[in-house]
């Protein structure tokens, strides 16, 4: 098995990945007429045509057996022939894609159930649902970001079970103890408030960068949400007011990140003008907030928690924060670091916040 990017889409080539597609849809889009499939294809090649990536996997006689497209984080198109399907190929490419085009995006058919399936087995997870899909037809959209990828969930699962033996320890040495031990063996913890260590957090091999899985392995720290956010590198005329990092996994991981600072004319526009280039969900208020105290430059929110900017144009400052978590609350004591005007407005991500509460009443 190979897979390979295509830098030559020849004519040949787009009609086998057009086979694959349509034979796969087939396959797996059992909601959808044949007259719906055919009205679809005639869409398919400008599709393969137009998307930044396309990534091709080859069986051993050099055939092509799946593909996927990629544009900009997010996975556009993924599709395997029916003949191997069950086989891992889908797998591979998208593991293949996260780790080459840090992949953390992907959008699929609510009436697929076994997409959603197989995403959420290697760590996606569904932050919002449409009634319709995106040209307005009656087909339900589950909307999903990466959670962890399913190499560092095991990893994560390990972990837990080894530490239900040790809570079968509270019997024998007492409950206090055995708490202790757990807490303090398990939980890892990194704060870091050196501004001359940012980027080695959050540039373009930053630990806290989704393509260095280098160094996550060294750190054991993974991601919940991909930061495009926070700058890779600060501008020169940076001038930092507060800058802060915590990483906590007790047991399961959560993120806080917290700068501050202003800058020169020059540099604050190219920052503010990226940041506004990068889109935003329509409804983005979660947790209770009700708005940002300042303006918003960009904002990426989810059941996962937010990702923003802010800025007070006054003083060509930007304020970066991140609050990600995971099971709908964080264990990080988030207001003793940022101060409550650079917090969005009712924000409450608590162990006992009534967005947790009303998903913990789903489950019952």
């Amino acid at each position: 098995m190979e897979i390979i990017e295509v830098s030559d889409r020849t004519p040949e080539l787009m009609e086998q990945l057009l086979i694959i597609w349509e034979n796969s849809v087939k396959e797996t889009h059992l909601f959808l007429s044949e007259a719906e499939i055919a009205d679809i294809r005639k869409c398919v090649p400008q599709a393969l045509a137009g998307v930044p990536h396309l990534i091709v996997a080859k069986d051993d006689a050099n055939e092509p057996v799946a593909f996927m497209g990629i544009d900009n984080r997010r996975l556009e198109m993924l599709f395997v022939s029916p003949q191997m399907r069950g086989q891992g190929v889908g797998k591979k490419l998208v593991h293949y894609g996260i780790k080459e085009y840090a992949v953390n995006e992907v959008t699929v058919n609510e009436q697929n159930p076994q997409a959603t399936g197989f995403y959420e087995h290697i760590g996606f997870r569904v932050y919002r649902k449409t009634d319709m899909d995106e040209q307005g037809k009656p087909y339900p959209l589950l909307y999903m970001k990466l959670y962890m990828d399913s190499e560092t969930a095991g990893k994560k699962r390990k972990k837990a079970v080894t530490a239900v033996f040790i809570i079968a320890a509270v019997v024998v040495v007492g409950v206090a103890a055995a708490v202790f031990f757990l807490i303090s063996h398990f939980a890892e913890k990194n704060v870091v408030t050196d501004i001359r260590e940012y980027e080695k957090y959050f540039g373009p091999q930053g630990i806290h960068q989704s393509k260095n899985t280098d160094a996550w392995e060294k750190t054991r720290e993974s991601y919940l949400v991909l930061n495009y956010i926070f700058p890779e590198k600060l501008p020169e005329s940076a001038d930092v007011e507060a800058f802060y990092y915590e990483y906590y996994n007790p047991w399961d991981p959560c993120y806080l990140c917290y700068m501050v600072y202003s800058c020169d004319e020059e540099d604050y526009k190219a920052e503010t003008e990226r940041l506004r280039q990068i889109s935003m969900p329509k409804d983005y208020l979660i947790y209770g907030s009700t708005g940002f105290p300042y303006p918003l430059l960009a904002v990426d929110s989810s059941s996962y928690g937010y990702i923003y900017a802010m800025t007070d144009e006054d003083q060509n400052k930007i304020i970066y924060v991140e609050l990600t978590f995971c099971n709908y609350f964080t264990d990080i004591h988030y207001e003793r670091v940022i101060p409550k005007e650079h917090l969005p407005i009712g924000f409450d991500a608590k162990s006992g916040n009534p967005y947790r509460e009303e998903y913990l009443s789903q489950l019952k």
